[in-house]
């Protein structure tokens, strides 16, 4: 099913919104709603004549148009610094777009939800991105597919799908005095607050997410009611006196089934934390009109005890579900201002953000939107056949009406760990040999480890098959030399306190894990284009939390004898050199079995750069929209060529080094060039870019840092491309960007070598990262984040059967471009992170497809 937008255009309000209206106060609710874009698609049958698609597409931009005079601030632009929206007209986005085969293939076929995504824009938050999107899908059949994305920091599904009725009404009307008009006064209830936090999304961690769609018919839920309110005939936790209700039957089952997956994961019974959002309309004791638009909902928490080894019964999870709503509902009539109220949501969120850093509680996020009335919306062809969700990259449960009103479709998005039917055989923490010394309990990280993400970052090593035989001794040597050098690394064997900034070198060790993969090597590493997701079976995925391991190991065994060994250590705590050092100190230790033989590490960063208070993290952006990760070969040949174009190309240019331009610079530049082309084709126009590059900072500064110092030492580089007067396609050229790129670089360097003090080194630093921030919030450049682990001496990683024949990162949940060294030193395999959209684009770029081989 191919997906081509047609046309793309601002929608305006019919009537410009009058002066007085112009600035619309979000409401401290608003506040606390995640900082993301919500989508769902309507879907319509055919109406048998193709003839009519004509009139349908006009009709709707018009009605839209009128429709926006009343819904105004969704016309607007958000100003997140003064929490409102400036009502200024310029519009919401609005897409058509022609796709290749029939609606009944999606509402007959196997649904694969991930196959929705292309119906829908993508959508992140700055001052200059539209608050609402229409895309309107045309099929062959001239069946439709209407998606609405809208902002959730002004506006809940049920605030998102009364707009949409009220469109479909002033359609169908070709009027807008049928309408109800909404109010636009919740901040007077709620005004907005300096120092709120938004509700933190669900915790990703690292591992690709996929949905699937579960539909609960009419039977099943009576079934299941019938269960529920028998099972609790005798329970001391009673019931509600009332027939459980279709969505709380469906929430608990699901919630049942999630902590038995939680359980067979961890291997005991564990705590557990359903959210569960409600909407608070007509339930507080405020006199909120029913109209009113914007955000008025709150997170209602229900717990499981985990300190059980029976199984939980259905009627059990139903009573926890009655109970924590019931509560709530009481609680919400008792405020008798908006700021008691809003104290209230805000004391429940963070009750979810401290279970999620402490990590002993797991936390299932749901959202329903049964009831809403997203199935009367009749734009003048009729209903719609169906709603639907997309794969959205977060783990949560969403339920939804069936049409008839009597079933539910859960659609629920996890992470999805495939084995190549190879099971994990051993797991359990490795602790350093010699207990740490009571006065290194306490690591104190850096200023600069405050400024890296807060993830994990995964390396693989490759080793060639050897005898069978060989592979017990392997397996104990690794685990021995392992716990021996985590004397001298004993930070890895501890946990980090986020509160204080420190790691407590407790000893409580390393997470070890070994496991049987079926299947030769020379599977994995000969096939044509290797299949990247099957290396997220190689390595676990991990959240940052209180009590997980800083460092993992997962040692993977081949039938044929060869080894894969996983390394995932936590980015809080180390950059890539310092994970370099650390496994080739590893391998040291157990090439020559004992650890004479290695530089013992310095952990003295943080007296260079003491932790600061309120230091702001850049994430790369991530849209909301699937991932795609493909794997790009610039071999030895493509490399000369490019460096012989930027360097012929520049003779007549002051920008560019006198020098040849290095490996990674060329090839950084030309992936660059092919992204600024993804963008223009997106947008119909060239645009600004800022390419951001990490930069070690080892031996580059007036500091006397120790170079066996341990932890994160690098900052963010950030060449610009476009934006001053001037800059014209002609401009973007390989050897203009690599010029700009050389700039960028020699100007960090210098900067670099300035500062006489830690705290001068890190303000220029977080400067630097403020940059990003500052041009992500604005939305009006396109940001680019690259990471380069060429020239670290990873293929130098020798435990004693040789050094490895490949080493490997994987697909990551973000946008980002990884570039890594091949065997041979000479060629650069890049690793490039991208939206499904953008990746068709990027990947079919004509200079992509001249210098780079898919692999």
């Amino acid at each position: 099913m191919k997906v081509q937008i047609i046309s793309r255009t601002l929608i305006k309000p019919a009537t410009p919104t009058p002066p007085h209206l112009k600035s619309f106060k979000s409401s401290s609710i608003d506040q606390l709603a995640p900082q993301a874009y919500v989508p769902f698609i309507v879907y319509y049958h055919p109406n048998g004549d193709d003839n009519e698609n004509d009139g349908r597409r006009k009709r709707l931009q018009k009605s839209l148009s009128e429709i926006l005079t009343l819904y105004y601030p969704l016309a607007g632009r958000y100003i997140k610094d003064k929490q409102l929206v400036d009502c200024n007209d310029e519009g919401v986005e609005y897409l058509e777009a022609q796709v290749s085969g029939k609606l009944a293939q999606i509402l007959q076929g196997e649904l694969k939800p991930e196959l929705l995504n292309p119906l829908v824009p993508n959508a992140m938050p700055s001052a200059t991105t539209p608050l609402a999107f229409v895309q309107v899908n045309m099929f062959d059949c001239s069946g439709l597919a209407i998606v609405l994305l809208f902002a959730h920091f002004i506006a809940d599904g049920i605030s998102a799908t009364t707009f949409f009725n009220a469109w479909a009404t002033s359609c169908k009307a070709a009027s807008i005095n049928e309408v109800i008009h909404p109010r636009l006064d919740l901040a007077s209830f709620f005004p907005p607050k300096e120092n709120v936090m938004p509700a933190k999304p669900p915790k990703n961690p690292g591992a690709p997410i996929i949905a699937r769609r579960f539909v609960f018919n009419g039977a099943a839920l009576t079934s299941l009611k019938a269960i529920a309110k028998g099972s609790a005939c005798d329970s001391d936790q009673l019931l509600t006196k009332r027939k459980p209700s279709r969505v709380m039957v469906v929430t608990a089952l699901i919630w049942k089934a999630l902590i038995a997956v939680a359980q067979a994961k961890h291997g005991h019974s564990r705590t557990s934390m359903l959210c569960h959002s409600l909407n608070l309309r007509r339930r507080t004791a405020l006199p909120i009109p029913d109209n009113s638009f914007g955000n008025f909902y709150m997170v209602a928490n229900a717990r499981f005890g985990g300190d059980r080894e029976s199984n939980v019964e259905l009627h059990e999870l139903v009573g926890s579900l009655h109970d924590s709503i019931g509560n709530v509902l009481d609680d919400c009539k008792k405020p008798q201002n908006g700021d008691d109220l809003v104290s209230m949501m805000t004391n429940s969120l963070r009750e979810v953000d401290e279970e999620l850093e402490r990590g002993e509680t797991d936390i299932f996020m749901f959202t329903s939107w049964c009831r809403f009335s997203v199935y009367e919306a009749d734009f003048g062809w009729g209903k719609p056949t169906w709603m639907s969700s997309i794969a959205v990259p977060i783990e949560m449960v969403g339920l939804q009406d069936t049409k008839d009103g009597d079933g539910i479709e859960a659609w629920r998005r996890f992470t999805v760990e495939v084995r190549n039917e190879g099971p994990i055989v051993s797991r359990k923490l490795v602790k350093p040999s010699t207990p740490t010394s009571p006065h290194l309990r306490s690591f104190k990280t850096s200023s600069i480890d405050q400024l890296a993400p807060q993830a994990y970052v995964p390396i693989f090593l490759y080793y060639h098959a050897s005898n069978r035989d060989e592979i017990d001794g392997k397996r104990k040597r690794l685990e021995k030399s392992l716990s021996e050098i985590l004397t001298l690394y004993y930070p890895l064997a501890g946990r980090y306190i986020n509160d204080n900034k420190v790691v407590d070198c407790n000893d409580d060790g390393v997470e070890y894990s070994e496991a049987q993969v079926s299947g030769q090597l020379a599977q994995l590493l000969q096939e044509e284009v290797i299949k990247l997701e099957l290396l997220n079976n190689l390595a676990p995925f991990a959240m940052v939390s209180a009590n997980t391991p800083l460092a993992l190991v997962q040692v993977n065994i081949f039938e044929c004898g060869g080894l894969a060994i996983g390394f995932l250590f936590s980015h809080i705590i180390a950059d890539g050199i310092a994970a370099t050092t650390f496994l080739n100190a590893w391998a040291t230790a157990c090439c020559i079995r004992g650890i004479n033989g290695v530089i013992r590490p310095s952990f003295n960063l943080a007296s260079f750069f003491p932790p600061k208070e309120n230091i702001a993290v850049v994430r790369p952006k991530n849209l909301g929209a699937l991932i795609i990760t493909r794997r790009f070969m610039f071999n030895g040949a493509a490399i000369t060529s490019l460096k012989g174009i930027a360097k012929g190309g520049a003779c007549d240019s002051e920008s560019l080094t006198k020098q040849q331009p290095s490996r990674v610079m060329v090839v950084t530049a030309l992936i660059w060039k092919a992204l600024i082309a993804v963008e223009q084709a997106k947008h119909g126009h060239l645009r600004p870019s800022i390419l951001c590059h990490s930069l070690s900072l080892r031996g580059r500064t007036a500091l006397p840092i120790p170079e066996n110092s341990f932890g994160n030492l690098y900052m963010m580089a950030n060449a610009r491309f476009g934006g001053e007067c001037g800059d014209s396609e002609s401009k973007m050229e390989l050897h203009e960007l690599v010029g700009l790129l050389d700039d960028s670089l020699r100007n960090a360097l210098a900067d670099c070598k300035k500062p006489q003090s830690g705290d001068d080194l890190v303000s220029m630093i977080t400067n630097s990262s403020r940059e990003i921030s500052e041009e992500l919030e604005r939305g009006e450049t396109d940001v680019f984040i690259f990471s380069s682990w060429c020239r670290f001496p990873l293929y130098e990683v020798d435990f004693g059967w040789g050094k490895p024949i490949w080493v490997s990162n994987r697909p990551k949940p973000v946008e980002i471009v990884n570039l890594m060294d091949t065997k041979d030193g000479d060629a650069i395999e890049a690793w490039v992170h991208l939206n499904e959209k953008d990746m068709l684009l990027f990947q079919t770029h004509p200079d992509i497809t001249a210098f780079t081989s898919q692999i």
